[in-house]
């Protein structure tokens, strides 16, 4: 969980998930995926 400060000095409470995509044939990473949502 991270906490990043907004314009109006308020914070806002962030969660991240973290996914690799591999390459089935090179067994190579591809992509990294973020997903972050907004903890009210």
């Amino acid at each position: 969980v991270y906490r990043f400060r907004t314009k109006t000095a308020s914070f806002v409470r962030l969660q991240s998930e973290w996914f690799a995509f591999r390459n089935p044939w090179t067994k190579d990473i591809d992509y990294i995926i973020a997903k972050n949502s907004a903890i009210l």
